[in-house]
């Protein structure tokens, strides 16, 4: 996605950009799906549902707070550069996250600690 909103920043031609925005608007969709799944699968299922409700306000707190700076920025700068921007700043934090992708895979993947919880056997993430 960051890639492909470079490669929107950085042309003047409509025809090269618009497969950049549909590619950007694809890579979105497949992140998310792919982010509420993890989420979903990754969390003991009695937070399920709160965990999703953050997720969901983040969500739609995060792209909110981002126009009003994009917007900021673009009055003084233009669009281009603090999309650029942008999008370099996503590309540096996708290195941290490759950089942590096996601890955060172990993490992922540990077994959930079974927990009684009132005569029934429950599952426990991060005990």
């Amino acid at each position: 996605m960051s890639l492909a909103i470079v490669a929107f920043a950085s042309t003047d031609e409509f025809l090269l950009a618009l497969p950049c925005v549909f590619v950007a608007g694809a890579a979105m969709v497949i992140t998310g799906i792919g982010a509420q799944t993890l989420i979903q699968a990754s969390v003991d299922h009695t937070m399920s549902g709160r965990v999703m409700a953050l997720y969901g306000m983040i969500f739609r707190a995060g792209p909110a707070l981002g126009a009003v700076v994009m917007g900021t920025a673009s009055a003084h700068f233009g669009l281009r550069l603090p999309l650029a921007i942008g999008a370099v700043l996503s590309i540096g934090f996708l290195a941290l996250i490759l950089a942590r992708r096996k601890a955060i895979a172990a993490a992922m993947e540990s077994p959930l600690p079974a927990v009684e919880v009132s005569g029934a056997v429950a599952v426990k993430r991060g005990a």
